[in-house]
């Protein structure tokens, strides 16, 4: 009897899984509210911030002429969290329109605004940068444009 009741204890969380679980669930519905799930150009598009990000203090760090500033990387991020709260604006007019198509127009938009970036940051450093890649980037750009053939 005893081992079911240590058994059953077991399942039950204490305080810091507890608090995990609050934190990741305000998360999850924080973004599915947000953005309407979490979907792969989400992803796509976070992880190049990220790139951009840390390029972009890669090439300020390997410049000669230029310095780490820290108060152009807070503002880098603020113009981040921007984008975010676009693509959310956008995926708020999906839920108006009855639609998935403007959420991923935006995305894919700042998608390859980023990807540029990275490749100017990259440049800064001193790579060189295949030209299919900018092609791609410049692709996606055009996709963003045109998505589905309903945006223009």
């Amino acid at each position: 009897m005893q081992e079911t009741l240590e058994a059953i204890r077991s399942f039950i969380p204490g305080r810091i899984e507890a608090t995990l679980g609050v934190i990741t669930g305000m998360f999850g519905a924080i973004v599915t509210t947000l953005f309407g799930g979490w979907s792969d150009a989400l992803t796509s598009l976070l992880i190049a911030m990220g790139i951009d990000y840390l390029t972009g203090v890669l090439a300020a760090a390997v410049q000669p002429t230029r310095q780490i500033d820290y108060k152009l990387g807070a503002i880098g991020l603020a113009k981040k969290t921007g984008i975010l709260l676009i693509v959310a604006a956008g995926h708020v007019g999906d839920l108006v329109l009855g639609t998935s198509i403007v959420e991923y127009a935006v995305i894919y938009g700042y998608l390859s605004n980023e990807g540029l970036s990275i490749i100017r940051n990259a440049e800064a450093m001193g790579i060189p940068v295949p030209s299919v890649v900018k092609a791609a980037y410049t692709a996606i750009g055009d996709k963003s444009n045109n998505i589905g053939g309903k945006l223009k």
